[in-house]
């Protein structure tokens, strides 16, 4: 919130996950939370999540139980969160949350909700001939397009069950066919981009997983420029005189954290199965390996596996796990957290 208030841009999009569990009370405190940006000016834009709506596991929590609570419907999200994108959308969809917003004079906004109470990963007939509508009128309007979804049109890594969107195809057509600039989308956690068909997607990475990053899109000259920057909790904590060394040194504790979790996790595939230097070995690439996935920066994949046999050792082992490990060298040499694209002229 501090560093959205600094930067003072035209707009925040928030592209689902909203939450942890979908519980009512954290809504409401989150959109307490935003409402204090768009007091200050700054538009803010939210869809939901498959964290967000009809959470059957929905909980609050005390230091040593979990409750369940209550989550909420879609009508209930709309009401919640008004004021974020839903009150100034020039349509809705009548069978979704999705809707359409102008970020200026020249830039629609497209949210297209894929979240019903029985299903994810879905867009209705209803909803895709809604979305040709703003398209068409985008482009009959001459207005550029930035669409955003939770769940992805393109496949970025092994993983597409639950994560890419049942009618990606039709959805890649239509924006190939009316010309849209960019979509963004999340449900990864991790940061990653993909390119085809003429269509351009960022997974953008998740604010609450290392590297606790968020994007930063620009557009003007003909350009449109995306990048990421790390959330400075150390920072905050160094200025409020805060003595827990974790959010003092918060980097290095996440970072830590999320080694030993990978760490751990890696092992229990091989442990037993490899001479134990080979062990450590594959548990390191492993670790290394996601910690580079995550962060979108795999400019320095090669040097982890300098003649390819870890790699190949792992994908040896036929569980989605090692699969994944193995895949990730498919992006080696690639920087994905940044991006330019053209965009029409500001």
């Amino acid at each position: 919130m501090e560093e959205v208030s600094a930067l003072h841009p035209d707009a925040v999009v928030l592209t689902g996950d909203l939450t942890f569990s979908g519980a009512a009370s954290t809504h409401k405190a989150l959109a307490e939370k935003l409402a204090a940006l768009t007091r200050q000016g700054i538009r803010v834009f939210v869809l939901p999540g498959n964290h967000d709506l009809y959470n059957q596991y929905a909980m609050s929590f005390t230091e040593t139980e979990a409750i369940p609570v209550p989550s909420v419907s879609s009508e209930e999200f709309r009401s919640i969160y008004h004021g974020c994108g839903y009150d100034a959308a020039i349509s809705c969809d009548s069978d979704s949350l999705s809707y359409a917003a102008m970020l200026d004079d020249a830039t629609m906004l497209l949210t297209i909700d894929t979240n019903k109470e029985n299903a994810e990963c879905m867009v209705s007939d209803t909803t895709l001939a809604w979305m040709e509508a703003q398209l068409q009128y985008a482009k009959s309007n001459g207005f550029a397009v930035i669409a955003a979804f939770h769940q992805n049109i393109m496949q970025h890594s092994i993983f597409n069950t639950g994560y890419l969107i049942y009618q990606h195809r039709t959805i890649k057509e239509l924006f190939a066919k009316y010309d849209v600039a960019l979509a963004l989308s999340g449900h990864l956690h991790m940061q990653h981009i993909k390119q085809g068909q003429g269509v351009t997607e960022i997974a953008t990475s998740a604010l609450s997983v290392w590297p606790c990053e968020y994007g930063i899109i620009t557009a003007n000259h003909g350009q449109l420029n995306y990048g990421t920057h790390r959330l400075d909790v150390a920072a905050r904590a160094a200025r409020l005189g805060l003595s827990d060394e974790n959010l003092l040194h918060f980097d290095d504790y996440t970072e830590a954290l999320l080694l030993d979790r990978l760490g751990g996790q890696a092992r229990s595939f091989i442990h037993g199965f490899y001479p134990e230097e080979q062990e450590e070995q594959m548990v390191d690439y492993a670790v290394q390996a996601t910690r580079m996935y995550f962060s979108g920066d795999l400019s320095g994949f090669d040097a982890l596996d300098r003649d390819g046999s870890l790699r190949a050792a792992w994908s040896e082992i036929e569980v989605p796990y090692a699969m994944y490990i193995a895949s990730v060298g498919d992006d080696a040499g690639k920087v994905m957290n940044q991006l330019t694209i053209p965009f029409p002229a500001r």
